[in-house]
Order: C-alpha cells, then structure tokens, then sequence
C-alpha cells in the first residue's frame, strides 16, 4: 500500500538547523532530525519517524479501530486449537475494501468466520492531526 510505505532517509544537507538538525528543504531543522522537521525524524514533519508530514511517518498513525468486539464462531475440535490473523484494507472512511485471513482445514468454519468478519467495522486510520486515511488493520484470535 502506497499510503503506508515508508521512504529511505535523505541525505542530510549543508543547510545547518537549530538545536543539531539539518535542513535539507530550505527550511532550518529544530532537533536532531533532517530535513526541516521537529524532533530526532527524517523529513518535514513532527516526530521521530521518516517522511514529510506531521508525525513523520510510518508509526505515526492512528491506525482504523473496530467499532464492536470480535468473537469469532465455535470452532469444531479436530481444528483447536487455531490461531487466525485477519487483515483488513480499511479506506479512509471506514469501510473494509479487502478481508484477508489464514484459513483452517474446515471449508464450513471458514466461511463462517469469512461472514462473521465482514460484519466488523471500523473508524479509519487517522494521522496525527486527525485526517482520515487509508490502512491495514489485524485482528488476530485464537480458539480452543
């Protein structure tokens, strides 16, 4: 996912900023960060990640929550105990665009599983300063 990918750092540049950093966009550093950003990050933004924008990146998200609490279906005991991991593609207003999870050797569980996950919700993921964007949320169980 595009949205979600984190750039490799630039170089640092011979624009020097205050407080250690470096500026390499024009515009001074505040911290030991590069590239005209506050705090110890790479890039333009806030924070102590990579990339423009406040927050500075990757781990700098609110990622998308669900609304209600998942419990998955009784699982039959010739498949417990299994753990799944599902991933969600979640837009930028909430709605779930992919359902991906590793299946268990029972064809019926699993798609009872597959419809009672297409009934979660989700708020979206949001940056630091509140705007709404596309993510991957995961919602991982285990049944006995």
């Amino acid at each position: 996912d595009p949205a979600l990918a984190t750039p490799s750092p630039s170089p640092a540049s011979i624009i020097p900023g205050t407080g250690g950093g470096s500026g390499n966009d024009s515009t001074a550093g505040f911290g030991p960060g590069t590239g005209g950003g506050v705090g110890s990050g790479v890039g333009t933004g806030r924070g102590s990640g990579m990339g423009p924008g406040t927050g500075g990146g990757a781990g700098n998200v609110y990622l998308p929550s669900a609304t209600q609490v998942f419990i998955p279906p009784e699982a039959p005991d010739r498949i417990t105990p299994y753990t799944f991991v599902a991933h969600f593609d979640v837009d930028e207003k909430g709605k779930v665009l992919k359902i991906e999870f590793n299946e268990s050797r029972d064809r019926d569980y699993n798609r009872r599983l597959r419809a009672m996950l297409a009934e979660v919700r989700f708020r979206p993921a949001t940056t630091l300063d509140g705007v709404p964007i596309r993510a991957t949320a995961t919602i991982e169980f285990t049944v006995y």
